[in-house]
């Protein structure tokens, strides 16, 4: 069977963005690129990559290191 990969784009400027970077704006208990990898992990997709910019890459390290299948 193929490997799906999903691919999250998390490295735009938010220039027109008032609030700051996109993903980390809250949604519901979460941001929303914590959401997104949440649902992701209860897909059928077995990578996922997350393409973030060099300001955002800690942040970003932090929020995929969580294991999100007990999330």
């Amino acid at each position: 069977m193929a490997k799906v990969s999903a691919i999250v784009l998390a490295a735009g400027l938010s220039k027109r963005m008032e609030g700051g970077k996109k993903l980390f704006l809250p949604y519901g208990s979460r941001t929303i690129l914590e959401e997104v990898l949440y649902q992701l992990s209860r897909s059928n997709v077995d990578e996922v990559i997350v393409v973030g910019s060099e300001q955002s890459i800690q942040s970003i390290r932090d929020i995929t290191s969580r294991d999100y299948q007990s999330y």
